[in-house]
């Protein structure tokens, strides 16, 4: 009795490795492009940090399960090129740029987190317009401020889609070159 035909057949690496791999690739690269894309709503952030970790481990089972072909390819110069290529690219990617560092390059994430902090006042007065009109610009564009003291954070959430909606709103209109009066 071959293992096709046996109901208790040996367990197979490549039944689980190919179809994990699969699976996580799609999500993890549609999730991906979504987000370069600027798509944020809903669950594409969480699904791709949290899912891409099926990838790795479908990567890993995929890896094991081929590993005399990974040999094979080991031992010529393209294949080897490019594992390496892969692995300076991991290298590169944790260097730090300068970005953490004082005085270093300052993220855009880390300016709209920033932003979104700051109170609605203190954003009307750095923008020299009066705050009734920010507000009300905001407000047109569906984002609720209450009274007009809290944040843009506190005002949409973790909704990351209705928090560039709100930054949109705010930046639209030209401040004026001069403080009101």
């Amino acid at each position: 009795m071959n293992a096709k035909s046996n109901p208790q057949k040996r367990f197979r690496l490549r039944t689980w490795s190919t179809p994990l791999t699969v699976g996580a690739f799609v999500l993890t690269a549609g999730t991906g492009l979504g987000l370069f894309f600027g798509l944020h709503g809903g669950l594409v952030q969480v699904l791709h940090e949290w899912l891409s970790l099926a990838f790795v481990l479908g990567g890993l089972l995929h890896f094991l399960d081929h590993w005399k072909s990974v040999q094979v390819h080991w031992r010529r110069l393209r294949g080897k090129a490019l594992m390496l290529a892969g692995v300076a690219a991991l290298v590169i990617a944790f260097v730090p740029l300068g970005g953490d560092a004082p005085g270093g390059r300052v993220s855009p994430q880390a300016t709209i987190q920033t932003l979104a902090r700051v109170p609605l006042p203190a954003l009307a007065e750095a923008r020299h317009e009066p705050l009734t009109d920010l507000k009300a610009r905001l407000e047109a564009a569906g984002i609720d401020m209450g009274d007009g003291t809290g944040s843009l954070a506190e005002a949409v959430g973790s909704d990351r889609a209705r928090l560039n909606q709100a930054l949109a709103a705010v930046l639209s209109s030209p401040a004026p070159t001069s403080a009101p009066n």
